[in-house]
């Protein structure tokens, strides 16, 4: 949930200010908020993951899918970022793309043994499959 009050990591108090700025309707303010978090937390998956979920939400998909990339570098076992950039893709209509970024968001959760995670990258992969 983007700008949730229960997000917990470091960068918290940006992402609850940057969903208070969505909930006004002032979207570049919220991704002015959001980079502010990831220049301070640069560590903070919440960030990073709350901020390209509002680019892939706005259809600006190669902007989610940089933020998503830059982040992956820092934290390569990050399953929930493979799964967006994965949705990111498909929704680009690039399906092959889409279906590797699942894949490896699945071994990302099964390493992490996030069960809920693992049952959800099936679920997409299943629905990808069926789209193929």
């Amino acid at each position: 949930q983007t700008g949730s009050a229960k997000q917990a990591g470091p960068a918290a108090m940006y992402i609850q200010k940057a969903g208070v700025l969505l909930a006004q309707n002032k979207v570049p303010l919220a991704i002015k908020t959001f980079q502010q978090a990831i220049e301070k937390f640069p560590n903070d998956a919440d960030a990073y993951f709350s901020l390209a979920q509002l680019y892939m939400q706005a259809k600006a998909y190669d902007n989610a899918i940089a933020i998503g990339e830059m982040f992956l570098k820092r934290n390569p076992d990050n399953g929930r970022m493979y799964l967006l950039l994965s949705g990111c893709y498909d929704l680009k209509g690039e399906p092959e793309k889409a279906m590797k970024l699942a894949k490896i968001s699945l071994l990302a959760f099964q390493k992490q043994k996030d069960k809920e995670g693992f049952e959800l990258s099936q679920k997409v992969l299943r629905g990808l499959n069926s789209k193929a």
